[in-house]
C-alpha cells in the first residue's frame, strides 16, 4: 500500500504540475503545496493514533543533521552549479570534495554520539546495504526521466504542459498494476532477484528511451514507458521488505531509523536524478552546439566562444537529444 501511494502520487504528479503552470502559474507548484500539506496534517491528527518510546534515549543528534544536510547540501549545489560554470570550476570542486570531507565526519561522529541520528550497525547487513543502493538508483532514475521528457515534450514536441504531463501517464498503469505481482512473486523467490530483474528492465527502457525520443514514435515511447513501470512495479514492494521487513534482519528497535535511511535514499536519489541529468543533458547541449558549429566552418575561436556562450544559456529546443530540431549554431 505504502509503495502504490507513493509511486502513484510520483506518476501523477508530472500531469498535475501541468495542470498548475498552465492554469494558475509555474510559481503555484510550491504555493499549492501549502494547502495540500494543512489538509493532510488535520486529517492525521485525526485519524492516526499517536505512538511515542519511552525507552528511547533523549535528545537529537543535531551534529548528524547538521553534517548530512550539509553534505547533501554541497554534491546538488556542486552538480548544479556545474551546468554553467563547468565541472571543472574550483568552486564546483571545492563543493565536491566538501562533500567527501562531510561524509567521512558523518561517518566518524556517528561512532562516537551517544544517541546517533544514524546506527552504522545497519550497514552491516548485506540485505539492508542492497536495498538502499537499488532504491537510491530506482528513484534516480525515474526522477532524472521524469524531469527531462516534459521538458523534451514541451520544448521539442511543442506540446502544452497539461498534454506533456498526462503523455506520461503510461508509466503508471503497469508500474501500479505490477506491484502486488512483486509481491507474489517475492513469496515464490528472493528479494534480491526481483530487484536484480527490476533493475535490468529499467536500465533496457532507459537505453530504448534515448534511442526513440529523438525520433518520436509516440506508441513505441509508450512501449518503453511501460517496460519502465514494469521494472519499477517489480521491484519495489521486494525491496522495500529486504530493507525494513523481516527479510532485512534489522533487530525491532532499529526498524524506524531503517525506514527513515531508507525513505531518505528515496530523496536524495531523487535529487541527485534531476541534478546529474540536467547537468548531462547541458554537457550534450553543449557538444552538440560545437559540432553543428565545426561543421558550418567556424574558426576555432568562434568555436570556444560559442562554447562558453552556449555553457551559459539552454536554448528552448534542448538540442542534446534532438539536435535536428534546432537552427544551425551559426
Amino acid at each position: 500500500m505504502w509503495a502504490a501511494v507513493a509511486w502513484g502520487g510520483q506518476a501523477v504528479g508530472p500531469a498535475f504540475g501541468g495542470l498548475v503552470t498552465q492554469t494558475i502559474g509555474w510559481r503555484w507548484i510550491f504555493l499549492v503545496n501549502l494547502p495540500i500539506a494543512a489538509v493532510t496534517l488535520l486529517v492525521v491528527r485525526a485519524a492516526t493514533a499517536e505512538s511515542r518510546d519511552e525507552a528511547a534515549p533523549p535528545g537529537v543528534d543535531l551534529a548528524g543533521v547538521a553534517i548530512t544536510g550539509g553534505a547533501a547540501f554541497a554534491l546538488l549545489y556542486a552538480l548544479t552549479a556545474g551546468q554553467t560554470r563547468g565541472l571543472g570550476d574550483p568552486l564546483v570542486l571545492a563543493l565536491f570534495a566538501a562533500a567527501v570531507v562531510l561524509g567521512v565526519l558523518f561517518v566518524l561522529v556517528e561512532r562516537r554520539v551517544a544517541n546517533p541520528l544514524v546506527d552504522l550497525a545497519l550497514f552491516r547487513r548485506r540485505p539492508f546495504d542492497a536495498a538502499l543502493t537499488a532504491n537510491l538508483a530506482m528513484n534516480l532514475t525515474f526522477a532524472g526521466t521524469s524531469f527531462l521528457l516534459p521538458l523534451y515534450l514541451q520544448d521539442v514536441r511543442g506540446y502544452d504542459p497539461v498534454v506533456a504531463g498526462l503523455l506520461l501517464l503510461p508509466l503508471t498503469v503497469t508500474l501500479l498494476a505490477l506491484l502486488p505481482v512483486g509481491v507474489r512473486l517475492e513469496r515464490r523467490t528472493d528479494a534480491r532477484l526481483l530487484m536484480l530483474i527490476g533493475l535490468a528492465v529499467m536500465a533496457v527502457a532507459s537505453v530504448l528511451l534515448g534511442f526513440l525520443v529523438p525520433g518520436w514514435n509516440y506508441p513505441l515511447v509508450v512501449g518503453t514507458l511501460l517496460l519502465f513501470g514494469i521494472g519499477v512495479g517489480l521491484m519495489s514492494t521486494p525491496m522495500t521488505d529486504a530493507a525494513v521487513g523481516q527479510a532485512s534482519g534489522v533487530p525491532e528497535p532499529l526498524a524506524g531509523m531503517a525506514s527513515g535511511v531508507f525513505k531518505m535514499s528515496s530523496m536524495l536519489g531523487s535529487s541527485l536524478g534531476v541534478a546529474l541529468f540536467a547537468t548531462s543533458a547541458k554537457l550534450f547541449a553543449t557538444d552538440t552546439a560545437v559540432d553543428q558549429a565545426r561543421a558550418a566552418g567556424l574558426s576555432g575561436r568562434q568555436v570556444a566562444t560559442l562554447r562558453d556562450a552556449w555553457s551559459h544559456w539552454s536554448p528552448p529546443g534542448w538540442s542534446w537529444c534532438c539536435g535536428r530540431d534546432e537552427p544551425a549554431a551559426p
